[in-house]
Order: structure tokens, then C-alpha cells, then sequence
């Protein structure tokens, strides 16, 4: 049975879509997964959902041109997703930003600084 941490996010698919985009992301204790589910409705009438396929592979030459992206996410969009995913227990790999890092250093520096003084001895 799947966990049920899920949160849904309404935003819309684009500016000049008739369609309002919900996505979820569900922790699958089952498959050891997070679960994307994404739906829409059209805002004229509510009676249809639309629902994406599954992805479909297509081998293309390599030319170096990019392609359309598979999926286009406004800030928005792309923040309740990773607020989504964030709520299904997915954590960054990276321990730390540059901002965050390079504050710890200029801390390091400071101790190390405050602890040469204190010893007397010449900070190399």
C-alpha cells in the first residue's frame, strides 16, 4: 500500500491554456518510488479530465539541436512540485549553497583567527 503523503497543486498549464494543470506527488512505500501524476480541467466545463500519456521514446540523430523540453513548468509550477517532493521526504543531495558555504568558511576563518591570538601564535 502506497503512503498517502500527497499535496495537490492547482496552477495553470500556460497563459493562453483553457486547461488548469494539477499535479501531485505521492511517496509509493510499495515500489520504493515517488509517484508525478498530473491531471487537468478544462475551465469552460468540468465534465472531462485531460490526463498526459506516459513518456514515448523516439530515436533521433544526434545534431546538437536542442529539443522541446518534456515538460515546461512555470516558477510556480516548478515550486509546488519541489514543495510536493519536499513533502514526500525527497531531500536535496547537495549538503549546502555557495551562500551557505562560503559563510562556514568565513566562520573557519574567524575561529581559527580568535584561536591563533588566543595562543599567541602568528596566523599562517
Amino acid at each position: 500500500m502506497a503512503d498517502t503523503e500527497q499535496r495537490e497543486t492547482t496552477t495553470d498549464v500556460g497563459s493562453s491554456s483553457c486547461v488548469q494543470l494539477n499535479m501531485r506527488a505521492v511517496r509509493n512505500g510499495a515500489w520504493k518510488s515517488i509517484d508525478i501524476y498530473a491531471f487537468g480541467y478544462d475551465r469552460s466545463d468540468r465534465a472531462g479530465m485531460w490526463v498526459p500519456q506516459p513518456i514515448v521514446y523516439e530515436r533521433h540523430t544526434v545534431d546538437g539541436l536542442m529539443r522541446d523540453p518534456l515538460l515546461r513548468l512555470s516558477q510556480e509550477q516548478a515550486a509546488a512540485l519541489m514543495d510536493d517532493l519536499w513533502n514526500a521526504g525527497v531531500r536535496p543531495s547537495d549538503q549546502g549553497t555557495p551562500g551557505q558555504l562560503a559563510a562556514m568558511q568565513a566562520h573557519i576563518g574567524d575561529l581559527r583567527a580568535i584561536a591563533f591570538k588566543a595562543l599567541g601564535v602568528e596566523n599562517p
